[in-house]
C-alpha cells in the first residue's frame, strides 16, 4: 500500500514539475527573435497551441517582400500581428510589400525612407499605422487597402481613413499633376502631401478643416493654393518649401498660422490674409526671396518673431482703410523694420 502511495505522489510530482518547466519555457520564449528567410521576428505571445509574433527591423531589404501570415518555429507557429516601429527603416532597395491577414498594426516610420518602395498592400485586419509610417518614400506610387478593411481605405492608390473623412497620404511617386481632395474629407493628416514633387494644382474642398504639420512640405511644383475658409489652423512647416507658389489666399476662418508656414517658398510674390487671422508663428513666411506684398484683413495679428527674416527690404505689410490698430502699431523686430501701407479689402486690382 505505502509503495502505490510513493508511486503515486511521485508521479505528482513529475506531473507538476513538468508542467511548471513548459510554463517557465513558454513565459522564457516570449521576446525571444529569430530569423527565417529574410525576416527577422520577435515572439509577442506563446502558449502550447500557438503564438504571435511582430516583424523587426531590417534595412537591408530589397526587391518585392511577401510577408507571411504564418511562420514556424520548432513545434510552435505563430501568427503575424505587426510591424515594429523602423521595420523597413532605409531599405532602400525595397520595391513593393505585401502585409498579410492578421497584421493589426504598423509601427511608427515602419516604412521610412524606403527611397525604391512603389507599391504597398495592406490588409482587411488593419487598424492602427503609426507616424510617418511612409514618410520620404519618394517613389511610392500607390497604396491598396484591402476592402474589408473597417478602419482605413484607399482611391486611387491614396491612404484614407475608413470614412475618407482623414486623407492619411499621397504617395509622393504619383505621376499626376492635379489632384481634386475628395469633399469628405475634413483633415490632411501631417506629412501628407510631403515630397509629392510632380503635384501642380490641389484643389481643396470648402469642407476641409486641417491643415497638419509639413502637410505640403517640399511640394516643389506646387503653383498656388487657396486656403477655404472652413480651415482654422495652418499647421508648423505647412507649406514649407514649395518653391514654385507664386501666391496664397487663406480662408476667413483661419485664425492661426503656424511656425515656418511658408519658409523658402522663393517664388512666392503676395499672401492675402482673410480677416479671422490673430496668430503668425515664427519664421513663417521667412527665407521667401520673391514675397513683396502680404495683405491683411483685419487687426494686427500677433506676430513671433521673424516671421520675415530673409525676406526682400521691399516687402510691404498692407492693413485694411482706417484700421486703428495697425495706424497705432509699433513697426519693430515683429516686422523686420518693413514697409506698411493701407488698402482697401474691397480692391480686386491691388498690386500681386
Amino acid at each position: 500500500m505505502m509503495n502505490r502511495l510513493n508511486y503515486k505522489w511521485t508521479g505528482a510530482f513529475l506531473l507538476a514539475g513538468a508542467l511548471l518547466l513548459s510554463a517557465l519555457q513558454t513565459q522564457a520564449a516570449v521576446g525571444e527573435s529569430f530569423k527565417l528567410g529574410v525576416l527577422q521576428y520577435t515572439i509577442l505571445t506563446e502558449n502550447e497551441t500557438g503564438g504571435t509574433v511582430s516583424v523587426e527591423r531590417n534595412g537591408q531589404l530589397s526587391g518585392d517582400i511577401k510577408i507571411p501570415k504564418v511562420v514556424k518555429k520548432g513545434a510552435i507557429k505563430y501568427n503575424v500581428t505587426e510591424l515594429r516601429p523602423f521595420a523597413f527603416f532605409e531599405a532602400g532597395g525595397l520595391t513593393s510589400v505585401t502585409i498579410p491577414e492578421g497584421v493589426t498594426t504598423l509601427g511608427e516610420r515602419v516604412f521610412y525612407s524606403c527611397k525604391g518602395l512603389t507599391k504597398v498592400t495592406l490588409p482587411a485586419t488593419l487598424t492602427k499605422i503609426g507616424d510617418s509610417a511612409f514618410f520620404k518614400c519618394v517613389s511610392l506610387k500607390e497604396i491598396i487597402v484591402a476592402p474589408e478593411c473597417t478602419a482605413f481605405s484607399s482611391e486611387d492608390g491614396v491612404l484614407f481613413d475608413k470614412e475618407k473623412t482623414s486623407l492619411i497620404f499621397y504617395p509622393p511617386g504619383k505621376t499626376t499633376t492635379d489632384y481634386t481632395i475628395p469633399d469628405s474629407v475634413r483633415i490632411i493628416v501631417d506629412r501628407a502631401f510631403s515630397d509629392c514633387r510632380n503635384l501642380v494644382n490641389v484643389n481643396v474642398g470648402n469642407n476641409l478643416n486641417k491643415i497638419g504639420e509639413s502637410a505640403f512640405e517640399h511640394c516643389n511644383k506646387l503653383v498656388d493654393i487657396d486656403i477655404p475658409d472652413g480651415i482654422t489652423e495652418i499647421g508648423n512647416r505647412a507649406f514649407s518649401y514649395c518653391e514654385s507658389l507664386k501666391k496664397v489666399k487663406i480662408g476667413n476662418n483661419v485664425t492661426k498660422i503656424g511656425a515656418s508656414a511658408f519658409k523658402g517658398c522663393k517664388s512666392l510674390v503676395s499672401v492675402t490674409m482673410g480677416n479671422s487671422v490673430a496668430e503668425i508663428g515664427y519664421f513663417a513666411f521667412s527665407w521667401c526671396s520673391s514675397l513683396t506684398h502680404v495683405y491683411y484683413n483685419w487687426d494686427v495679428p500677433e506676430a513671433e518673431y521673424d516671421i520675415y527674416a530673409g525676406d526682400p527690404e521691399t516687402l510691404v505689410s498692407f492693413y485694411p482703410e482706417e484700421n486703428d490698430t495697425w495706424e497705432s502699431v509699433t513697426v519693430g523686430d515683429q516686422w523686420q523694420a518693413r514697409g506698411v501701407a493701407s488698402w482697401d479689402p474691397k480692391d480686386e486690382k491691388k498690386e500681386e
